[in-house]
């Protein structure tokens, strides 16, 4: 081996060396990059979080409540990915989700300013009613006025005759005879029942033919009507607890108040309908009207946990009840001894 030959050989050792040692520095930087990228992508799903949290408090009617249930579980999806180290999918999927979310604040942001600009119009145009009315009651005041009083009128003085008195003495008239009349006592006029439902001797279930009646507002009625002696009038059924005036004044052209006590009502079958009532309901499987018959449920949280049913599938655990829209951890336990997720026989 000559001495060129040996140069050679020492210079390619060189080269594989540095080639070594700029490949192990550059994987490093490529993964300090990929984990600064990584930490990014997670700070951005926490974000994201948030926002979707501060959108659904500028829905405080709860219309778009079924579209952030969609996007609840798309977020679920992309912690998963990101929780396996799928990081280009989990990149993709929280780019589509931010779309997403902001496609739904837009929404309501132009529903909730189309709804304040139609009061605000509502508002102006009651106003300018009042002042038109004003102004026309102004000017028939001052045409009233504008008109001449007569003038007074003369009275001229009057010829009054003579008296012709007579010489022989007028008879007094005699008194007209006044007829005795009896009193008679007036009788209220007949009211018309045909088809309307007595609320003083309906049975349990009679009641609840009525709009707006459901099991737990009949049973308040009754139980009113029975610690009150009956409704006086029809007026009475406003104080019952849950009727207002709104379900008054459907309730109205349909009921009427009798003689508490004039019918006999079924009142077995009124106190198994009470107990029916307070047997436990399939959370799983109830209706809308079986689920408000539940304390604490209205016809909104009802519906929620309908949509949740329908978008996530049957509840498998009591704490699965939680992500429903409206029930916190105090209702949740309010609930529970009149509930079944179906697992019990």
């Amino acid at each position: 081996m000559n001495k060129r030959q040996l140069t050679i050989i020492i210079v390619e050792v060189i080269l594989i060396l540095l080639g070594g040692i700029f490949y192990f520095m550059g994987d490093r930087f490529f993964q300090k990059k990929q984990d600064l990228s990584n930490e990014v992508l997670k700070e951005k799903i926490v974000a994201i979080n948030s926002k979707i949290t501060l959108y659904e408090k500028k829905d405080p009617t709860q219309k778009f409540t079924p579209n952030f249930l969609r996007i609840r579980k798309e977020y679920n999806d992309l912690n998963l990915l990101f929780v396996d180290k799928k990081y280009p999918e989990a990149l993709e999927k929280y780019t589509i989700l931010l779309g997403k979310v902001e496609e739904i604040n837009t929404k309501i942001e132009n529903y909730y300013a189309k709804l304040k600009t139609d009061e605000e119009k509502k508002v102006l145009e009651k106003k300018l009613l009042a002042e038109k009315k004003k102004t026309a009651a102004a000017q028939a005041k001052k045409i009233k006025t504008s008109y001449p009083k007569p003038a007074p009128k003369t009275v001229l003085s009057s010829y009054t005759p003579l008296k012709k008195v007579s010489s022989t003495p007028t008879q007094p008239k005699p008194e007209p005879v006044k007829e005795i009349t009896t009193a008679t006592t007036s009788t209220p006029l007949p009211v018309d029942t045909k088809g309307k439902i007595d609320i003083n001797n309906a049975s349990f279930e009679e009641l609840q033919k009525l709009p707006r009646i459901g099991p737990v507002k009949s049973k308040s009625i009754i139980d009113y009507r029975n610690s009150h002696n009956g409704f006086k009038n029809v007026a009475d059924l406003e104080n019952v607890s849950g009727i207002g005036p709104k379900t008054m004044a459907s309730l109205r052209p349909l009921i009427y108040c009798g003689n508490y006590g004039g019918t006999t009502s079924n009142t077995s079958d009124t106190s198994a309908a009470i107990t029916n009532v307070k047997e436990k309901i399939n959370i799983n499987t109830a209706s809308q009207t079986e689920l408000e018959t539940i304390p604490k449920i209205g016809p909104k949280t009802a519906q929620n946990i309908i949509n949740y049913r329908n978008e996530f599938g049957s509840f498998k655990s009591y704490e699965d009840i939680l992500n429903v829209p409206r029930i916190g951890e105090k209702t949740l336990e309010a609930i529970k001894p009149y509930i079944t997720l179906g697992e019990e026989k």
